[in-house]
């Protein structure tokens, strides 16, 4: 959720009131569970930021002023701004606090996280106290929206291990040896194509004396795979237990020996942009899903990016790891996300 974007919600009443006081308090929550099986359901909150402000103070016909125009509802809209930091300390638990850690923030005034499916929400807890006893104290919660649940695909499966020997078997052929370089960005934002651009570039080396000419060598299919590797940690008694869940949230495959289409011939000393080939030749486009990384007292993200590519040579398929590195995830542009989030539907007519 964008942190910097105010949220309006309408809170409604359909009571007559001689005297009433309007508050709300906000908080932040990060709620997670360890990855040790044997900790079992337990979960663990932090307040990362909580305050509190009176809106509105009046008595008696005073409240007219908030009315609808049917009469029947009364209207107390207000908005407020999440901060850009987190601002409360963690607490310690069972008496141990969070020690320092490079992969953790340990002190308050770190950049407030990201929504986070399953891992991290933001909710508004706003209450209306009146002096009425039939309406004593009601309070409606309305969450923000979340990121869309992360779905990962199954990792890129390597050739077997008869395929592998008979590679490796000697034969006939003479000896040919060629390099690919394969390049990607190092940082990357959510809804954005990947600038500068995955590419890959191949070079000559040395070849047998029987063979006149470099061989070719085309493109047969790549990958490109975004990995998210969420840790977590909880304090204790003696010892600190941490969690690690590893999953792909992003992953292009693009095939381009398909029936019909021609081979992707690779030029010596060339290079060739990735995102231009299958497809339609339609960049590489980072999912608006995916969040920022990010680091707090007790969850992290941080991301991996990798290239993969294969290529046909005499022949010989050859699948190539290429760029595996860390990457840093930037957050969508603000005003690229969706609008003012609004709250709970308007209740039905007071009727006394």
């Amino acid at each position: 959720m964008d942190q910097c974007r105010s949220i309006s919600i309408l809170q409604q009443t359909r009571a007559e009131y001689t005297h009433a006081v309007t508050w709300y308090e906000a908080k932040s929550k990060s709620i997670f569970i360890p990855a040790d099986p044997d900790t079992g359901a337990e979960l663990t909150t932090i307040d990362l930021f909580s305050f509190h402000s009176e809106l509105f103070n009046f008595a008696g016909e005073e409240i007219g002023a908030f009315t609808e125009d049917d009469r029947t509802h009364v209207s107390f809209p207000f908005e407020f701004r999440f901060p850009w930091v987190v601002q409360l300390a963690a607490p310690p638990r069972k008496g141990v606090p969070f020690a320092r850690s490079d992969d953790f923030e340990h002190l308050r005034g770190h950049p407030l996280p990201p929504s986070l499916d399953h891992t991290i929400e933001y909710h508004l807890d706003a209450t209306l106290t009146t002096a009425s006893p039939a309406h004593s104290k009601r309070a409606t919660t309305s969450l923000c929206r979340h990121h869309h649940r992360l779905d990962p695909r199954p990792a890129a499966r390597h050739a077997g291990l008869r395929s592998r020997v008979k590679q490796l078997l000697a034969g006939a052929a003479p000896p040919v040896t060629f390099a690919l370089t394969t390049t990607a960005p190092a940082v990357l934002r959510a809804g954005h194509p990947l600038a500068p651009a995955v590419t890959v570039a191949l070079t000559h080396l040395d070849r047998s004396a029987a063979v006149p000419a470099p061989p070719s060598v085309t493109l047969r299919a790549f990958s490109v795979t975004l990995r998210a590797r969420t840790l977590t940690r909880l304090s204790g008694v003696g010892r600190e237990r941490r969690g690690e869940v590893v999953e792909e949230v992003w992953r292009v495959v693009r095939r381009c020996d398909g029936v019909g289409e021609a081979p992707v011939l690779l030029e010596d000393c060339g290079v060739l942009e990735l995102g231009k080939v299958g497809a339609g030749g339609s960049c590489l486009v980072v999912p608006p899903s995916v969040v920022p990384d990010f680091r707090t007292y007790g969850v992290a993200r941080a991301y991996e990016l990798e290239v993969v590519v294969s290529v046909q040579c005499v022949g010989k398929v050859f699948e190539v790891e290429g760029a595996r590195h860390k990457v840093e995830v930037l957050p969508m542009v603000e005003g690229e996300r969706e609008g003012v989030m609004a709250g709970e539907e308007v209740p039905s007519p007071y009727q006394p």
